[in-house]
């Protein structure tokens, strides 16, 4: 089993937030702690409990489960491209 470092399971925290699109306070009132904790978090500062763990785990499945995945397509230039949007509902 693989052990995950602090930065490593920080940066991933960061990234699945702004990847939905999630305020620091969003996630932090929704986990029941400070912003402060939460960017603590984010920089590897320290680790939630499980308990914030689980939380945090259970808006990222409520929220992904929202994402909407469309495929359009984009011009740039002459050229078309298609694509794929994420959006939330």
């Amino acid at each position: 089993m693989r052990t995950v470092k602090k930065p490593d399971f920080a940066t991933g925290l960061k990234y699945l937030r702004l990847g939905l699109n999630l305020t620091q306070e969003e996630v932090a009132s929704q986990v029941g702690v400070a912003r402060q904790m939460l960017i603590s978090w984010e920089a590897g500062q320290s680790f939630p409990t499980r308990e914030h763990f689980e939380l945090w785990k259970g808006i990222l499945i409520k929220e992904l489960e929202r994402v909407q995945i469309r495929d359009e397509k984009a011009t740039v230039g002459n050229r078309s491209y298609k694509v794929k949007r994420y959006a939330r509902d």
